[in-house]
């Protein structure tokens, strides 16, 4: 009953030791669940395997799909990686010694790069690839994801738009969009150790963050994932018409046109949907692609695949070929340990855009781009500081009235520090009259995580639903009346005069 067995040694050399363990891990599952004998046959005679492995007792089967999506989902849905001790390819620099000496390596107790400081930071990287012969080695996606090490365990994910100005790494010289740099890294590779490695280098100097890993996969290897598990089911929140969208040939265009709603893509509609600017915008698409990534695991769960081993060398087999890392398999299955029971309300995802509440604003010279608002990279470097504590805040995206009725001047440092955690301030001004007790009004009821911290930052047990003519402003979805009892609080690391 397990047709993966006879898949050709060339599109899987190692398929009869991890189909040696798979069964395993099905049949011990089938045991617990009652549907299995467990009485031997006397007549039949053990296998001898062509080599001894030295394995620990296997868990349950669907630790290997975990891991087999660990890597591709590592921004948001990460999962394990046990089935990553079987792809050698995937691993930059592991091919020594090939798969048996590999296995040694997980006895290692060494832990995670960044794990010691509270967070890990894994740089994620899609690339057109081979079949996109011109451009092939920009860089179409940029998400930093950051996974909290220590206490509460979460995830976060900060896209970086593909047309930031940055300086090129050294010894590369001069400026270019950042989805050049992994280009011009890979054709100087000798120099300076490779496209991934050139891009961390300017995502650390711009988010003040150290990269503690790179995941990089192409656009093949995105399409045939998605037809491997059946197409992805998609809300698509508005209408998309790009009739600008480039064919397969690179010189004509195949019109993208999709509608608003509940919609299931295959792996080339999915791409579209995720590579689609010209109608929408670069940041719109950062939202899709991140939608895409969940959908993936989603399918996955939801069609039973944790229990097919043929479904799961599928997904093996294309991972081998169009994804590439610097972890280790070790370090993979370290990373399924850290965030396996993060649920998804501790996902969230931030993208920086040129909004009024993005750090980023667009700049012509000759060609489009986007550079800081402010002189300097320091509003991404504090958002990344504090993406774990206010992610989710980022996320929402709040506008916010102040109104100081504390006598106390605190609007300078309030609108500060509440900009710094991801808030928009549309007004701050003193009051009158004094209030004793701090009030909030909620003018919108979605933003669940906004609400939460105000009601805690201001020690405030509800909020009230109120009249928006009492905003002074045009429009907030927050008003702070905050009163005499209010002692400000200073969180973020920014400062600002009271």
């Amino acid at each position: 009953n397990f047709p993966f067995l006879t898949l050709s040694p060339k599109i899987c050399p190692w398929q009869n030791n991890y189909a040696t363990i798979v069964l395993m891990q099905i049949k011990e599952k089938q045991v617990e669940d009652g549907k299995l004998n467990q009485t031997p046959n006397p007549q039949s005679k053990p296998s001898q395997p062509s080599k001894i492995i030295r394995v620990k007792k296997p868990r349950p089967a669907r630790t290997f799909v975990f891991g087999i999506l660990a890597i591709i989902v590592l921004s948001g849905i990460i999962w394990g990686a046990r089935a990553f001790f079987l792809l050698t390819n995937v691993v930059s620099g592991s091919s020594k010694g090939g798969f048996f000496s590999n296995l040694s390596i997980v006895s290692k107790k060494d832990g995670l790069k960044g794990q010691s400081d509270g967070r890990v930071n894994v740089l994620l990287i899609g690339i057109g690839g081979a079949s996109h012969p011109k451009g092939g080695n920009l860089a179409d996606s940029i998400i930093l994801t950051n996974i909290k090490a220590d206490g509460p365990k979460a995830i976060t994910m900060m896209n970086l738009p593909r047309d930031l100005l940055v300086d090129m790494p050294k010894p590369l010289s001069g400026q270019q969009k950042i989805n050049a740099v992994h280009s011009y890294g890979e054709q100087e590779k000798e120099k300076t150790g490779g496209g991934p490695e050139s891009l961390k280098k300017v995502v650390e100097t711009i988010s003040d963050q150290t990269v503690n890993y790179w995941i990089r996969i192409d656009f093949d290897g995105f399409k045939k994932l998605v037809d491997a598990v059946g197409g992805i089911t998609i809300d698509v929140p508005k209408d998309i018409s790009d009739y600008n969208y480039p064919a397969d040939n690179l010189i004509d265009y195949d019109s993208f046109i999709i509608k608003a709603g509940t919609r299931h893509m295959d792996g080339k509609t999915a791409l579209k949907y995720a590579r689609s600017r010209y109608s929408t915008s670069d940041f719109d698409r950062s939202n899709r692609q991140q939608q895409i990534i969940q959908a993936i695991k989603d399918e996955f769960e939801a069609k039973g695949y944790i229990y097919r081993p043929d479904k799961i060398l599928e997904v093996i087999n294309i991972i081998s070929k169009h994804l590439k890392t610097d972890m280790t398999m070790q370090e993979i299955r370290q990373i399924y340990d850290l965030v396996k029971d993060i649920p998804d309300e501790k996902i969230n995802s931030v993208v920086l855009d040129n909004s009024a509440t993005g750090p980023f604003q667009t700049y012509s010279n000759g060609g489009y781009y986007l550079i800081p608002k402010v002189s300097d990279w320091s509003e991404v470097k504090q958002i990344a500081k504090n993406i774990f504590s206010y992610g989710a805040i980022l996320a929402e995206k709040p506008t916010v009235e102040i109104q100081d009725a504390s006598g106390k001047s605190i609007c300078s440092a309030e609108k500060t520090e509440l900009s710094a955690i991801g808030y928009t301030v549309v007004s701050c001004a003193k009051s009158q009259d004094k209030v004793s007790a701090t009030k909030i009004y909620n003018f919108i009821t979605e933003k669940n995580q906004t609400l939460d911290h105000l009601k805690t930052r201001y020690s405030v047990t509800g909020a009230l639903i109120g009249d928006k003519s009492l905003l002074k402003s045009a429009q907030a979805d927050f008003l702070i009346i905050v009163g005499t009892g209010y002692e400000f609080t200073h969180t973020t690391g920014k400062t600002g005069a009271n």
